[in-house]
């Protein structure tokens, strides 16, 4: 009975001496640390990451808006705005609230005399501040990227424009 007795204290001695070693107790908080560290890092990073709903960065998804809107920007005393309103109110009967290649179009036209607030707000929100000068002025705009309309306003070129930028 004394040997066994001995055999369990000498087994807590070095038990106790184990436990109250500086360097195993370092070691032993350390991978403590590090397995809860990397709990977390899967926890937060990975497992979301495999769940196929999972959106890593969302300001840079593929998914896009069904909807985009073309602008017209005019005043009545441009001789060349003067020209391009009919050929626009042709464009608005046939492509205004119309779906072109899964999109649906609006088609808007903006005086910017009268309706210099809508400009202005354009102007800060799509042009970065830059200033809309001539007239008239065609702009596409769908998800946030604009495309500028650069040639004298037809409906053949306007049609294929819409086609091209939807």
């Amino acid at each position: 009975m004394d040997a066994a007795m001995t055999r369990v204290n000498s087994s807590m001695n070095t038990v106790k001496g184990i436990l109250f070693n500086k360097k195993f107790l370092i070691i032993l908080v350390v991978t403590a640390i590090f397995i809860g560290v990397a709990f977390w890092v899967y926890t937060t990073y990975v497992a979301p990451s495999i769940d196929p709903q999972y959106v890593p960065n969302r300001e840079f998804t593929d998914e896009t808006s069904n909807s985009a809107d073309l602008y017209m920007f005019s005043v009545d005393w441009c001789p060349y705005s003067k020209k391009a309103k009919p050929v626009w109110k042709k464009l608005t009967e046939k492509y205004d609230g119309q779906e072109v290649n899964g999109i649906a179009l609006s088609v808007k036209e903006i005086d910017g005399d009268k309706q210099a607030m809508e400009l202005e707000n354009f102007e800060s929100k799509y042009l970065d501040g830059k200033k809309i000068d001539g007239y008239p002025s065609i702009y596409m705009v769908k998800d946030d990227k604009v495309v500028e309309y650069e040639a004298k306003p037809k409906l053949d070129t306007l049609t294929e424009f819409i086609q091209s930028v939807l």
